[in-house]
């Protein structure tokens, strides 16, 4: 729950998330921190944390699900985290709750349906029938884990009062994956409320934490560092870069994949960053590069339909982008004048010497395009109204 200098509110609401990520999950921190200096209380029910829990803002408290043996296997463990919310929100009333992703919409759904607590769907990531392992590996005659987590959300989503996703586009997918006509649907980026960031002067974090010469171009990109993210594809491109330009991957990924990495690049060209830093830094750490890489592969839905936090870390400083030529991000990044758009790995050093010759006119449109697309407390005030209507007509049922 939040824990908020406000004395006798009772306006509270449950946020599911089943992910063991929140520390670098910005558009959740920012719906709490929004909540909590509206008055409300927020619970979020979630399981142990694995990652960034350090960087967690020091207010926001975790109701993390205790660990289970490994053998209790889904759908066991499922309901155990049911079991373990029903006993959390004892004696507690709630407006409503918030269920993100099917497993979060799920459980939310569940203890919702038991509590009589109205539920909202928020969803972050596309779980696409046609993009999911169909059956069991060990029973293959049972739905997959995912399939049973897809039928579930179907069934929920019917019931929940209205959605909360990233774009129309994403959402018209969601919609028609779940046999949906297209409902109450608000609009809310995946990104921190921190605002436009215009420091006085450029920030060295990179050059002075890694030694990078001042001369040289820096290309940065944050967050996960795998095969999501074309990490390793891009670092071995870097052998073919110009001299003068130096990739810094900043973010998290798994230790074989980061040696990969290591092992099939030049550290003179490439500066692995493993070190998961607060959103104040964060700010420092991006402005001190000059071109952000949003790079995806097209090997499902959800990466097709990519709307890309990252992006709104880059424009909130002023930087350029380089992404994929995906529509949605072409929408952002292309039409915005913000930054341009690449086909393959392959054409990122084109893409690179275009915007270094205008660099402030792209400098200046991302900015703009921060603004425009990246505005997390313009996007969610129509949502919150919505919430607030929620408490307003069950006290007048009352």
């Amino acid at each position: 729950m939040i824990n908020g200098s406000c004395v006798g509110v009772n306006k509270r609401i449950g946020l599911f998330v089943l992910y063991p990520y929140i520390g670098i999950s910005h558009s959740i921190i920012s719906m709490a921190e929004f909540l909590k200096q509206r008055g409300w209380e927020v619970d979020i029910f979630t399981v142990r944390q694995r990652l960034a829990q350090d960087i967690l803002p020091q207010d926001l408290l975790l109701m993390e699900r205790p660990d289970i043996p490994r053998w209790v296997r889904f759908p066991l463990n499922l309901l155990y985290f049911v079991l373990w919310s029903l006993r959390k929100c004892r004696r507690k009333h709630y407006q409503c709750f918030i269920g993100y992703d099917p497993p979060g919409l799920t459980v939310a759904s569940v203890v919702g349906l038991i509590r009589g607590v109205p539920v909202i769907y928020h969803s972050l990531e596309l779980w696409v029938s046609k993009d999911l392992v169909r059956r069991s590996a060990r029973l293959r005659w049972l739905p997959s884990q995912q399939m049973m987590f897809k039928y579930a959300e179907r069934l929920s989503h019917r019931r929940a009062i209205f959605t909360i996703i990233q774009d129309k586009r994403r959402a018209k997918v969601l919609f028609g994956d779940n046999h949906l006509a297209p409902g109450e649907t608000y609009y809310v980026p995946h990104v921190g409320r921190e605002g436009l960031y215009k420091p006085d002067s450029n920030p060295d974090y990179l050059r002075w934490k890694f030694g990078i010469e001042s001369q040289k171009c820096i290309l940065l990109m944050v967050g996960g560092i795998n095969s999501t993210t074309l990490a390793r594809e891009v670092a071995e491109t870097t052998n073919n870069w110009l001299s003068s330009w130096h990739l810094v991957l900043h973010g998290f990924g798994s230790p074989g994949y980061l040696d990969l990495i290591s092992q099939s690049t030049d550290r003179d060209r490439v500066t692995l960053s493993t070190e998961l830093v607060s959103m104040t830094e964060l700010a420092d750490l991006v402005a001190s590069a000059d071109i952000g890489l949003a790079l995806y592969p097209h090997r499902d839905t959800n990466c097709y339909e990519m709307t890309s936090g990252k992006i709104g870390q880059y424009f909130r400083c002023g930087m350029p982008v380089i992404a994929n030529d995906f529509p949605s991000l072409v929408d952002v990044v292309e039409v915005s004048g913000a930054g341009l758009c690449v086909h393959s790995v392959d054409e990122v050093p084109a893409a690179i010497n275009r915007i270094m010759k205008d660099y402030d006119e792209f400098h200046q449109n991302s900015y703009r395009a921060y603004l425009k697309y990246y505005d997390f407390d313009r996007a969610f005030e129509p949502v919150f109204r919505r919430i607030e209507e929620i408490e307003e007509r069950k006290m007048n049922e009352h």
